[in-house]
């Protein structure tokens, strides 16, 4: 089995790897997600920050700059590309219409 576990915190938050690892398999275990698993590999990444954060303002300067990078042949596309929230799937949606009009 694989799986990604995503844990929320403030960015300034001191965060200890090893004790969030055994918390989520203490966890997983105790939901009966796993039972006799055994960890084999696991990688962490601190994404700060991890989502966009969408306002009026940064809508409307993402439309200008897109506007303008794609005067110079520069599509961009993906949550932090197109500053929203979306899925892998959306990316790949997103992806493929932009190659179609190109």
């Amino acid at each position: 089995m694989s799986l990604y576990v995503e844990i929320g915190a403030p960015h300034d938050a001191a965060l200890d790897i090893d004790a969030l690892r055994a918390r989520v398999l203490g966890d997983l275990h105790h939901e009966g997600i796993v039972t006799d698993h055994r960890l084999i590999s696991h990688h962490h990444v601190i994404l700060d920050p991890a989502y966009v954060h969408i306002t009026q303002a940064s809508l409307a300067e993402t439309a200008r700059l897109k506007a303008e990078l794609a005067t110079h042949d520069v599509h961009s596309v993906g949550r932090y590309g197109g500053w929203t929230y979306c899925s892998i799937e959306d990316n790949l949606i997103e992806t493929r219409e932009l190659a179609q009009r190109l």
